[in-house]
């Protein structure tokens, strides 16, 4: 897969619940909506295109790809804690509300990157 159609997949993945969570927000449960909602897109995005490294890896050497996803994910994670208690810290409204975005949007990609995986592996060993 090369590295335009996996972020043309990663927006297209995130877009739909971006979408779907605007409109939720907007006419279904306004109170909730906060301030930086339309960023979501972006900082996932963002946190989705490292991923791409160790996809690439995993086609070659399994081993590299599992040391490159463990060191994606723990670097996911810490920047995803920081987001969000800089958040908290600054904003210190709507937090419920983001933190609940940030956690689906983070399963969103979590999920993603699975089926992004599991789709080379088929695909290496079918060529096999």
């Amino acid at each position: 897969m090369s590295l335009g159609k996996y972020i043309i997949n990663l927006v297209v993945c995130l877009f739909i619940p971006y979408i779907l969570g605007l409109l939720l927000l907007l006419l279904v449960i306004p109170q909730y909506y906060f301030t930086l909602y339309p960023c979501m897109l972006l900082v996932f995005v963002g946190l989705g295109l490292p991923f791409y490294s160790a996809l690439k890896t995993g086609q070659d050497n399994q081993r590299k790809f599992f040391s490159r996803f463990m060191g994606n994910t723990l670097f996911k994670l810490f920047l995803s804690l920081i987001i969000i208690l800089l958040y908290v810290a600054l904003i210190k409204e709507e937090v419920i509300s983001f933190v609940t975005a940030y956690l689906v949007f983070y399963m969103v990609l979590s999920v993603f990157e699975v089926k992004s995986f599991t789709r080379i592996t088929k695909v290496k060993s079918n060529a096999e």
